[in-house]
């Protein structure tokens, strides 16, 4: 009998065109500025736009922060760039909030060839990221000061990750009932690092941690990332049935209703989506869930995403034991980094 020819390699990727660069510098430039603003809100308050003194105290938090943007989006681009994966520059996203960016993104604009290499490109940008985000958390609360706990005139207090915790008690040693850490907005900057990096490590759709996920698992992704999705949507919720609040309940069933059926479903409705955000816009400015108000936002933004993850080009590669071990080590640094309630309340 002839013999079965061995399969044809996946076909290389198409040429991609010289990119254009005015976008990028432009959304960089101005995420620069909006993120020198947030800094010298945090450092000078009502003062910070008195002088040019006063805005460049808002330079240290834009550096610190930029830097770990930086590195994460990089991490995906050269990997990408060491595959032949054609991807953009980073496009960062300038938003005029308490830390002035909603982060940034690299565009790829092929099918990934094969699991090893969605795996490879997924996981550089988180760990790349962390390199800086860690360094960076140590030089900022070393400039951080301890304080007795409501001697502030108020803010908001931050929940500590298992990382972050780690490195405060490092540095300061232990600390007393009364006393609490009032961050440098270098600090602050890398406590949002390990955040954004927990974020992105999230094993759902098409996030850092789903292409992981997606390389380790393969098509059985689509469990794990359902899963997580309620679970994350269940826990932004859960706070209002801790008190009858009927219009509150009311609420929360709703609102898990209309995530579920978008976020289950190939193909979006329009109307649905929209109804999807007004009942986000409710929760977040109702003050229905105050401690978990993040992860409510969180589910409004993926039901625009996908939760199943397209396939690569050949699903037939496994992953050898090195990227395994690799996708273990991802799992440890999104235990250490995740925060269930990043704001936990209002300081008096």
């Amino acid at each position: 009998m002839p013999s079965t020819p061995p399969p044809s390699p996946p076909p290389p990727y198409a040429t991609a065109r010289p990119p254009r660069l005015r976008t990028n510098v432009l959304l960089f430039l101005a995420t620069v500025f909006s993120t020198i603003i947030a800094g010298a809100l945090q450092a000078r308050g009502a003062e910070a736009f008195t002088s040019l003194e006063s805005v460049l105290t808002g330079v240290p938090f834009s550096a610190a922060l930029l830097g770990i943007l930086l590195a994460h989006e990089m991490g995906h681009y050269f990997t990408s760039r060491h595959y032949g994966v054609p991807a953009s520059l980073p496009y960062f996203i300038p938003v005029p909030t308490i830390i002035g960016t909603m982060g940034a993104v690299i565009r790829m604009r092929a099918v990934i060839r094969d699991r090893r290499i969605l795996f490879d490109i997924g996981i550089a940008g988180p760990l790349a990221g962390l390199l800086v985000a860690v360094p960076a958390t140590l030089i900022g609360l070393n400039l951080s000061e301890v304080i007795e706990a409501g001697s502030t005139r108020g803010g908001i207090e931050l929940g500590d990750s298992l990382l972050f915790m780690a490195l405060t008690r490092w540095v300061f040693g232990p600390l007393g009932e009364s006393q609490t850490v009032l961050l440098h907005p270098v600090a602050f900057a890398g406590w949002l690092g390990f955040f954004l990096t927990s974020l992105n490590l999230l094993p759902m759709g098409q996030l850092d941690g789903g292409h992981v996920t997606y390389g380790i698992l393969g098509p059985r992704h689509r469990i794990v990332s359902r899963s997580v999705f309620i679970a994350i949507l269940l826990w932004g919720v859960h706070g209002v049935f801790t008190e009858i609040n009927p219009m509150g309940w009311l609420w929360a069933f709703a609102f898990c209703w209309v995530a579920v059926r978008l976020a289950f479903s190939t193909q979006g409705s329009p109307l649905l989506r929209s109804f999807a955000v007004f009942l986000g816009l409710v929760g977040v400015f109702g003050n229905m869930v105050p401690s978990t108000t993040v992860w409510v936002v969180w589910a409004v933004l993926m039901c625009f995403l996908r939760l199943d993850h397209p396939p690569t080009r050949d699903i037939s590669v496994p992953l050898d034991p090195g990227r395994k071990l690799l996708g273990w080590i991802g799992l440890i640094v999104f235990l250490l980094t995740f925060i269930p309630q990043p704001f936990k309340e209002i300081l008096p």
